[in-house]
């Protein structure tokens, strides 16, 4: 007899004991609450206003591990992930493999003065009351099921602060590689970046696959931009022919600050990008751009939304696909 596919709540119950801030008592309600939220809820689906037009049920017919529940993690070699790097070899960079962060393949050692870019899971583990107001308040009161999975499960992810008035030279590159495992995983990242009062830094936040197998990224980042600080924010998506992807990107700004965004899609099965600005002082500024390339079945969804909570400020939208 086929036995049943264990559901995300019976996966929570079996691994919660292996999610990084066990000692955080504000972090398990945090996750106890989210995980109450898609018990009631569910996957999102053609029916809610949002996802007309974005079907996950092909995606439920899969089973994914999740990658923290896979012991000895999978290993990769630098030469894998050459094609994915960028020219200047002093750009600081972060990977991680299957939702992991990859201490041998990163380099970090290039980071200049004023910046802290460091595993979440690390954060979490060692100063994790640091994190509870951002990480409590920055999701939305009603998302959708998968980002309250992506609470409920995140294990790793890039923690980044630029300290006031420091100047990032070279971009952040944040690598997130998918390995093409023999069993399907599932990665659940979660992504902080801070940019303090005056800071300047561009961050590439980049998705690729090493083959097309299947693989789920359910990734939620924050970006908190203080007052007359900027942030140049690129999004690179270049999975493979069976990677779903799930990403929702929330950025509250402070006043005179200024937030680009750059959204690219150019590979992936299913792609679903949720966009939520907040302009949350007077003088912030914002620009969305965006360029999708799909192909043959591919699906790319991109959902965006400006909040203009205070007078004042300005916000423009360009994407094309």
């Amino acid at each position: 007899m086929a036995t049943s596919p264990v559901t995300p709540i019976e996966e929570y119950q079996s691994l919660r004991g292996v999610l990084p801030g066990q000692g955080l008592a504000w972090l398990r309600d945090l996750r106890d609450d989210a995980l109450r939220r898609f018990s009631d809820r569910g996957y999102p689906s053609p029916q809610d206003e949002a996802w007309r037009y974005t079907n996950v049920a092909p995606l439920l017919k899969q089973t994914f591990i999740p990658s923290f529940s896979v012991e000895p993690p999978q290993k990769i070699l630098a030469a894998d992930i050459a094609a994915s790097l960028f020219v200047d070899a002093d750009m600081p960079l972060a990977v991680f493999v299957d939702g992991r962060f990859d201490a041998a393949l990163s380099n970090l050692s290039a980071l200049p003065p004023g910046v802290e870019l460091r595993s979440l899971r690390e954060t979490l583990d060692r100063d994790g009351a640091t994190l509870e107001e951002l990480l409590a308040g920055a999701v939305p009161q009603e998302p959708h099921g998968f980002i309250e999975l992506n609470t409920a499960f995140m294990f790793d992810g890039a923690y980044v602060r630029i300290a006031p008035e420091a100047v990032a030279e070279r971009p952040l590159h944040l690598l997130f590689v998918a390995s093409g495992a023999t069993q399907p995983i599932a990665s659940y990242l979660r992504n902080v970046v801070i940019a303090a009062r005056g800071s300047r830094a561009a961050v590439v936040e980049h998705y690729v696959s090493l083959g097309d197998a299947p693989s789920l990224c359910n990734v939620a980042t924050q970006c908190v931009i203080e007052r007359n600080a900027a942030l140049d924010h690129y999004k690179l998506n270049e999975e493979g022919a069976g990677a779903y992807h799930f990403s929702g990107l929330y950025i509250e700004q402070a006043r005179d600050s200024r937030y680009n965004s750059h959204n690219v899609a150019a590979g992936g099965r299913l792609i679903r990008n949720d966009l939520r600005c907040v302009l949350a002082g007077e003088g912030a500024e914002c620009v969305l751009n965006g360029l999708y390339l799909g192909q043959g079945r591919e699906h790319i969804d991109n959902q965006t939304s400006v909040e203009h909570r205070v007078p004042h400020c300005s916000s423009r939208e360009w994407y094309k696909g």
